[in-house]
């Protein structure tokens, strides 16, 4: 088992020992609403630190990053954070009358698309981007294509061809 496995995999453990804890709460009557919106803020703030900052420090993924990744990981870090709390306060203002937790349920939709991007470059790096001279080599050869296209339909139509 590799080491992000297990961080991975404790992350998720805290996670259903929550949901299981709340769960056997309700049921039995033991744990109150404000018990309950407590222990789902406590695991998804403890669900972001092992996810997000034990299981790079623990993989060593901050070893001989450029300073975009430093970057991208603050980045990252913060939208991830907020998207989290988004989902904290969904769950909050489900279980609470007149709460408006659409507006958490949008919060985590609005920051899903940054932080994966910001997350894909602090793993990954940053994508090679081309050189001028390839970009512009691309685009003589998209339009020397749609040219060629373009004389070949002309040649179809016209009579003198025909023949």
């Amino acid at each position: 088992m590799n080491k992000r496995s297990w961080v991975l995999y404790l992350a998720i453990a805290q996670l259903v020992l929550a949901v299981a804890v709340m769960v056997y709460g309700t049921v039995t009557r033991k744990m109150t609403g404000r018990q309950s919106d407590i222990l789902i803020a406590a695991s998804l703030l403890v669900f972001w630190i092992l996810s997000d900052i034990l299981e790079p420090v623990v993989m060593k993924r901050f070893k001989d990053i450029t300073q975009e990744q430093k970057t991208a990981y603050i980045k990252f870090l913060v939208l991830d954070f907020a998207g989290l709390a988004g989902i904290a306060y969904f769950l909050y203002s489900m279980g609470n009358a007149g709460g408006n937790g659409l507006v958490g349920a949008i919060i985590y939709v609005i920051t899903m698309k940054p932080k994966r991007d910001s997350q894909d470059i602090f793993y990954h790096g940053v994508p090679e981007e081309k050189d001028e001279t390839e970009q512009e080599t691309e685009n003589v050869l998209e339009q020397t294509d749609g040219e060629a296209d373009e004389s070949e339909d002309e040649n179809v139509d016209d009579p003198r061809t025909l023949s």
